[in-house]
């Protein structure tokens, strides 16, 4: 069990939200208030506990004395924003987490050839750090996790969510000078959040296999990259990590396929993998809630990790399948 403290992040018990009224200062409806992302939530209450005037986000700044969001692009868009106590009332899963929209658009797999993943490959041979030079040696520890920083950092910028990046960076450095397993637990953490992070390495992963795009995701290694590799430190050896019986060894996970998608999954030969990580969840009941897909996946293998102890959506049952994990198509079943 991982001490969550470590990770020094706010309460998910307190979060801020913004009204989401076509006019915001009706008083003439009801009320529609939605939650701010959990990083945003974090800078927000950051410099709510400093007593600061204003908290900066990418897209908004908050004037924490009057409550008001206002637009950084246009100071006349402004909306009331309150901070809340409680515990999250959507206990649903997450739709971009569990039911991410393909990318590459033919196969949502590709031809399984080893326990290994292109992506993965890649980093290792831009960055060739075994896992045992990585718990030895606190140096490589350092640049690996200095270089996952800087990559953050940069795609970033890239996608406008650049204090996110920052705030990001600022946890995962943080870590730099601990063990191994310290600073994977602050990846997992910081992976499972509500942020830009996990939904630019999902689809970028995802275009692995789709020739149109390779040049996308190989561009990624050198900033993706690093973080991936720490991410995946635990996951290539993490039989410790697993204890399910063998009558819990289904995992569940929603999509929206289309009939091209479907039917590629039951013309498939031989085995296939997955190349990004997979999010699936222990709860088929929560999976069944989005997507026309419903992925019933039977596990024979140890290359998964249980996410919930690090998240802060522990009822999502969250297990993370590692990239290039192999897959069988037993049946393919339609509703009648």
């Amino acid at each position: 069990m991982s001490d969550r403290s470590s990770t020094s992040f706010p309460s998910s018990s307190i979060y801020w939200v913004w009204k989401a009224n076509s006019d915001p200062f009706t008083s003439t409806e009801p009320a529609e208030w939605r939650r701010y992302s959990d990083i945003e939530n974090a800078i927000i209450e950051k410099a709510y506990g400093a007593k600061k005037s204003h908290a900066l986000l990418d897209d908004h700044h908050i004037n924490l004395q009057q409550r008001i969001q206002i637009f950084n692009n246009d100071l006349n868009k402004q909306r009331p924003v309150k901070r809340m106590t409680g515990m999250r009332e959507d206990q649903k899963l997450r739709v971009a987490r569990f039911l991410p929209d393909p990318v590459a658009p033919k196969h949502s797999f590709s031809k399984f050839t080893k326990y290994s993943s292109v992506f993965l490959d890649s980093v290792a041979d831009t960055f060739p750090y075994s896992i045992q030079t990585l718990e030895e040696s606190s140096e490589n520890r350092q640049d690996l996790v200095q270089k996952a920083a800087q990559g953050i950092l940069e795609e970033g910028k890239k996608v406008g969510k650049q204090r996110e990046a920052e705030y990001i960076t600022q946890k995962l450095l943080e870590k730099r000078n601990a063990s191994l397993k310290e600073i994977w637990e602050c990846c997992a953490h910081l992976y499972t959040l509500e942020s830009f992070l996990y939904r630019k390495i999902n689809e970028t992963m995802r275009l692995i296999g789709s020739k149109t795009h390779e040049y996308i995701w190989r561009s990624k290694v050198a900033t993706f990259g690093p973080f991936c590799r720490l991410l995946s430190t635990i996951l290539i050896d993490s039989t410790k990590h697993i204890t399910l019986d063998d009558s819990d060894r289904i995992l569940y996970r929603g999509a929206n396929l289309s009939d091209e998608m479907i039917a590629s999954y039951s013309t498939s030969m031989g085995r296939q993998s997955f190349q990004g990580f997979t999010s699936t969840s222990r709860s088929r009941i929560r999976a069944e809630e989005f997507g026309n897909v419903l992925f019933i996946i039977k596990i024979v293998t140890d290359l998964i990790t249980d996410m919930s102890p690090y998240s802060d959506y522990p009822h999502e049952e969250e297990e993370l399948i590692r990239p290039g994990s192999g897959f069988t198509v037993e049946r393919v079943e339609f509703d009648k």
